[in-house]
């Protein structure tokens, strides 16, 4: 019994030969068929030296697996072309230039040759003819089905530009159509790759195809260059998250972009946006960028010609931030449609207010934390055509001020003024009066201890007011609206820590006088 027992087990132990289902590629094109479970279908063709074998495998009962052989002449296989390819998903690709003059087997199987069910083959064969080493450019005829490709190398992480008149798609060592901007593509394989033009059979073509050139873009740079037409210029750079940049280039047909390194993705569990992007208006012959970097990393600009002539452009790059503080009014001028940025400091416990004045245009104020994140604006709140925005700051940090036309059109001379508002002290025992115009706000601040209890009061026979209080450290930590007598709002609060805390009296309807106070009910008051 012992040897029939060890037979068995070498038996189940030795690897299962999947067995073939012969197929003639009589013909290119879409071929849907069925694969028989644990089945490996060979689809036999023959082929010409330098001819392109582009294959395309998709399933949504299995996962494919694709290779290209040459065979002998009794059908063994005598070389591997192309060895398995199993992209992600249920779809896989592959391409390649053939050598010699032959007879060639396309294998469709699952996973270790494992599974089965329906899929759908498309087969292209193609011929291409090389980009000349000495020219930019290659001109050709369209075949019969008014498809001609232009072969050319390029290695990961260059960054090409095509253009000519049909020109389709450009595909990549894979097989894979590649993704574009404006005629551009970033290269990330090796390879062969081959730009598709479409048209009527028997006509010329001319594509031209050109690498970018790249250089390092330095902070505060102000280039002027010339570009040749349909030609990439890409300029990188290395940032930090939270750095601020503007970008302005000025030219006559051009297309500008920002995008991260290809080549460089984001690092382990890194998800936030590589770009945030302020509001910026481009207007003429100028493109304005302006952006917060959202993780370390290599950055790019690419700058691309449209123009059938050579051409130039002028181009200003950097962190164009003014810093400033409370006090005096700043004066300066806004180019039509520009903007200026300035930064400032805040902390928790501020009430900061910003007031832009303008003869020349209608100015218009925008404000975002060190990060990019919007935090308001406003158009008229100075009364008039001037803006004005205040508040109360909760999350201390760097915020960023950018000076506008609204409608981004205007220009001209402007004022701008930051102000640290002084918050008076609200005393125990001591009620105190004020008056809030409609949809207004006034801050009081509050001394006190952690686990005092205190009662905070307000009231009105004008409006309807609503309370908010704030901890020294600008966390919201009690609020109410309507709860209290008459017209009033009431908080009963222990306090969570020692220090200065704020209070926020806003008018939530109507508008006029109201009274406000605080009372420790451990005190005797």
């Amino acid at each position: 019994m012992r040897p029939l027992i060890l037979l068995l087990l070498m038996w189940l132990a030795a690897p299962v030969v999947a067995q073939e289902s012969v197929r003639d590629l009589d013909q290119p094109g879409e071929h849907h068929k069925h694969l028989t479970t644990d089945t490996v279908d060979r689809w036999l063709f023959d082929a010409r030296a330098e001819e392109i074998i582009r294959v395309d495998v998709s399933s949504s009962d299995f996962d494919p697996v694709i290779s290209l052989v040459r065979r002998g002449a009794d059908r063994a296989v005598v070389e591997v072309i192309v060895a398995e390819v199993d992209d992600p998903g249920s779809r896989s690709h592959m391409l390649a230039r053939l050598q010699v003059d032959g007879s060639y087997s396309i294998l469709v199987h699952g996973p270790g040759h494992r599974g089965g069910g329906n899929y759908r083959l498309y087969v292209e064969r193609l011929s291409s003819i090389p980009l000349p080493d000495a020219r930019s450019w290659a001109e050709g005829t369209l075949d019969e089905e008014g498809y001609g490709h232009v072969r050319f190398a390029a290695a990961k992480g260059d960054s090409v530009a095509v253009s000519g008149r049909g020109f389709a798609e450009l595909i990549g060592p894979s097989g894979r159509v590649l993704d574009g901007w404006a005629g551009c593509f970033d290269v990330a394989r090796d390879g062969d790759h081959y730009a598709r033009v479409r048209g009527s059979k028997g006509s010329r073509f001319r594509v031209e195809i050109r690498s970018a050139r790249r250089r390092p873009l330095a902070d505060a740079a102000n280039h002027q260059e010339a570009l040749p037409s349909q030609g990439l210029d890409e300029w990188v750079f290395r940032g930090h998250a939270g750095d601020f940049r503007t970008l302005v280039v000025e030219g006559d047909g051009l297309l500008v972009r920002v995008v991260p390194r290809s080549d460089e993705p984001a690092a382990g569990l890194e998800r936030r946006p590589p770009l945030r992007w302020l509001p910026s208006h481009s207007k003429g012959l100028s493109r304005r960028f302006a952006f917060v970097l959202g993780r370390e990393a290599g950055y790019r600009v690419q700058v691309r010609s449209t123009s059938s002539r050579d051409n130039s452009y002028r181009m200003v790059f950097g962190d164009s931030g003014i810093a400033i503080q409370p006090g005096p009014a700043r004066n300066s001028a806004l180019p039509v449609g520009g903007d200026a940025f300035y930064t400032f400091a805040s902390k928790p416990g501020q009430v900061l207010r910003l007031d832009l004045q303008s003869a020349d245009f209608d100015p218009l104020l925008r404000l975002s934390d060190a990060q990019g994140a919007p935090l308001g604006e406003n158009d008229d709140g100075g009364g008039g055509l001037a803006s004005q925005y205040g508040w109360l700051v909760t999350q201390g940090g760097l915020v960023r001020a950018q000076v506008a036309a609204f409608g981004n059109g205007g220009g001209g001379d402007y004022r701008l003024v930051l102000s640290d508002v002084p918050v008076p002290l609200l005393e125990v025992g001591q009620p105190r009066t004020s008056a809030l115009g409609s949809g207004a706000v006034e801050y009081w601040h509050v001394e006190a201890k952690r686990g005092q209890v205190l009662w905070l009061a307000a009231r009105s026979s004008a409006a309807d007011l609503g309370l908010a209080l704030f901890d020294p450290t600008g966390v919201q930590v009690g609020s109410d609206r309507g709860t209290g007598a008459d017209r009033g709002a009431l908080l009963a609060l222990r306090m969570p820590r020692d220090g200065r805390y704020t209070l926020s009296v806003g008018c939530v309807s109507g508008q006029g006088a109201y009274q406000v106070q605080v009372l420790d009910p451990d005190g005797g008051r």
